[in-house]
């Protein structure tokens, strides 16, 4: 095992001041706690990851504990059946030879995996174990690794989402190495989709690191003789030597008892851990390190000198005054303090890692940190929904002349509840017949033009010409084009807030997804099932099924995940435009808990859905950062059920009515009916309909303990009745 003394020895003067500042502050915050103190060995592991920055190298530290503890891989035990099974499936692997720059090559082979039969918690701890082996190697600590995610003859069902997020997870939380290149192999077209949407949103420094290469392209990267045969090389390797190696290190104790301790010391060293943190950034001001240049000569004079400079960043000399590595099986055994890491970052993760920050990058290059974590999605078990997610509208933002103004005549809720209980029922009715008798504002030409009538699901159910989604033709001057059944809708203060549509048609499917790149479509709404009671309601527009993909037009779509919930299913969309070579990342959530009959007996699951669908909406904006120029609430919804105008009214105007609530305690539903039919013609098809929007309003307040209880006994029950 290489002592601490040997190990000092590969350290300038600058980096072992840093080190022993480090240990100063970590350690003397995990004695105050009773913890075991880190070694000098473990604290260069570090540091090397982050370029000697003391604060920078304490975050990092502090972040692996806790996510090592988090993900249960304290203890990795290679005898155990299920690893040791997968330890020897060669998925993962350490190649025997570096790149030019000496780098370690991690190789991970994408056909391998079945996330049926292995779980993604089996093969994080088979990538662990090889990793803290590797990454014990002083060449690989200060050259970083390589990674190569070889995709070639692998298919959507080699894919783990699961497995993906976990590997992205311990990726930003903290693992002491140095992640050089990525070279993602042979990929298929879905996931050059999945990678297409993701890679304007990285740092350019990141995004040149990550590198999608044909087979016989990689040579051109990586030295032949460092590659295997499969991948073009001319090296062979035996990845049993490669385990033997390194379950070796792990039988010889070579892994370090002092970081076992450190590991088993549990919450209390993770507190530790946060003071030490906490200990730097208030002591911070009193060592400071001037940086080395890259003029040798001036390194040699300035080896011993200790001077003040501005910040807090320890600078690593750009070049190495000595190596010490010790011989092992493959060339990149271990040769130090072996510990605790993370993975590195593989192909997969990029299809994940729409949520990087893209203004946190330091400047050598290291990944940068993510944003906290997101609000956790409404509980679809809860006996109650959770509150309704606020929308970003003030009277200070201008409503871009929506319909629906801040000045408009409404009533409290309390006021709702007295006029219903003396309407009754009938009364109700009665006021949505009035709105029915009111004659459409405005004409139909295109949606009557002979051209454009097989376009139509229903034939008595038209677009209006004034509020008409105009598609861009996809033929030059081939204005024919530019027709589908969709309305623009404004929501409060919100200028087309939605985009009120039929259920596509077989021959309407490739519009359909034309508008939805058109507009910028960040969430779909589908309220209605394809089929029911035996009729087809909608066709079938996207893949229903994970990780499976259609072509429609010009456009690719993927399915990438279905989460089902009790009362809708949410499915994850990656969508690629063939032509501009561009993709986007796409919710669908499909309502599926509405009745062949009538309305829903309670709006609770209504409610749910809404507030996820909204949240959704408001988290996809924010990611979207300066490049979204228009309402803060983001671009159109796309709502639809089968005809576009019953449910798909239903759910507008319970939003529009609840984000009017929130801003000004008034409301009035009536008003908001009335105003959404004159952009979507008949919208809202059956009084019991309207009768559920009025409810559904009430029900989210007294859940929300701003309504008291209401005793309805007077109140006639809704008549049943057949409706969109």
């Amino acid at each position: 095992m290489l002592t601490e003394d040997k190990m000092a020895a590969v350290l300038t003067a600058v980096e072992e001041q840093a080190t022993k500042t480090f240990l100063d502050h970590l350690n003397r915050a995990r004695e105050n706690f009773g913890a075991a103190p880190v070694s000098w060995n473990i604290a260069v592991r570090f540091l090397m990851a982050r370029k000697f920055d003391v604060k920078r190298a304490l975050e990092l530290f502090k972040n692996h504990m806790a996510l090592r503890h988090k993900e249960c891989l304290i203890q990795i035990v290679p005898t155990e059946e299920h690893l040791n099974k997968e330890l020897h499936s060669g998925k993962f692997t350490i190649l025997p030879n570096r790149d030019s720059g000496g780098a370690a090559i991690a190789l991970y082979t994408a056909k391998l995996h079945n996330p049926n039969t292995t779980s993604s918690h089996i093969v994080l701890k088979a990538v662990v174990f090889q990793l803290d082996h590797a990454l014990a190697d002083i060449n690989t600590q200060r050259n970083g690794l390589v990674f190569v995610y070889n995709m070639t003859d692998s298919n959507l069902s080699n894919f783990d989402i699961n497995l993906s997020r976990k590997l992205l997870s311990m990726l930003r939380d903290g693992y002491p190495a140095r992640l050089k290149r990525v070279y993602v192999v042979a990929p298929p077209l879905w996931f050059k989709a999945m990678y297409g949407i993701l890679k304007p949103l990285l740092k350019e420094k990141i995004r040149e690191r990550v590198m999608l290469v044909n087979l016989e392209k990689l040579v051109r990267f990586l030295p032949k003789e460092s590659l295997p045969t499969e991948l073009g090389g001319t090296t062979t390797f035996n990845h049993m030597e490669w385990l033997k190696s390194c379950l070796n290190a792990s039988y010889e104790k070579r892994i370090t008892t002092d970081f076992s301790e450190v590991l088993n010391d549990g919450p209390t060293a993770l507190s530790a851990n946060e003071k030490a943190v906490e200990l730097f950034s208030q002591d911070n001001n009193q060592i400071r390190i001037n940086p080395i240049g890259s003029n040798k000569d001036q390194r040699t004079d300035m080896l011993n000198s200790v001077v003040p400079i501005q910040g807090n960043t320890w600078q690593q000399s750009p070049s190495i005054e000595a190596s010490i590595s010790s011989p092992s099986t493959n060339g990149i055994g271990s040769n130090g303090d072996n510990m605790a890491v993370h993975p590195v970052i593989d192909g997969k993760i990029f299809a994940l890692v729409q949520s990087l920050e893209t203004n946190s990058e330091d400047e050598d290059g290291d990944m940068p940190s993510l944003p906290p974590p997101k609000p956790p999605r409404p509980d679809p078990n809860a006996n109650s929904p959770p509150p309704p997610v606020p929308v970003r509208v003030s009277s200070t933002i201008p409503d871009g002349e929506s319909i629906h103004r801040l000045e408009d005549k409404g009533i409290t809720p309390a006021e709702l509840v007295q006029q219903m209980q003396d309407m009754k029922q009938q009364g109700i009715y009665k006021e949505y017949a009035d709105i029915r008798s009111e004659p459409p504002s405005g004409s139909f030409s295109y949606s009557k033009s002979k051209r454009n009538i097989p376009k139509n699901r229903y034939a008595d159910v038209l677009c209006f010409d004034h509020s008409r989604v105009r598609l861009q033709p996809s033929l030059e001057d081939d204005l024919a084009t530019d027709y589908i059944n969709a309305n623009y809708v404004d929501g409060f203060m919100h200028k087309n807030a939605f985009i009120a549509a039929q259920g596509p048609l077989p021959n309407t499917i490739n519009d359909y997804w034309r508008m939805i790149w058109q507009e910028n479509i960040l969430v779909i709404v589908m309220t209605t099932r394809t089929v029911e009671r035996g009729r087809t309601k909608c066709a079938q527009y996207w893949p229903p099924d994970p990780e499976t993909a259609e072509e429609y037009g010009n456009m690719t779509v993927v399915n990438l995940e279905v989460e089902k919930k009790r009362d809708y299913i949410v499915s994850t969309l990656f969508v690629q435009n063939n032509i501009l070579g561009e993709c986007r990342k796409i919710a669908h959530y499909q309502f599926t808990s509405w009745p062949d009959f009538g309305v829903p007996r309670s709006a609770i699951a209504m409610l749910e859905f809404r507030n996820e669908v909204r949240l959704y909406q408001r988290e996809a904006v924010e990611s979207m950062g300066s490049d979204w120029i228009g309402h803060p609430n983001g671009p159109p919804i796309l709502v639809h059920c089968s005809a576009g105008i019953g449910r798909t009214g239903t759910f507008c105007t319970i939003d529009i009515t609840l984000v009017r609530l929130e801003i000004t305690q008034k409301l009035n539903i009536y008003d908001t009916v009335r105003k959404m039919r004159t952009q979507r013609a008949f919208s809202i098809q059956t009084p019991d309909q309207y009768e559920f929007c009025h409810f559904a309003v009430l029900e989210s307040l007294q859940r929300a303990g701003k309504l008291p209880a209401v005793d309805w006994t007077d109140y006639e029950e809704s008549q049943e009745s057949d409706s969109d």
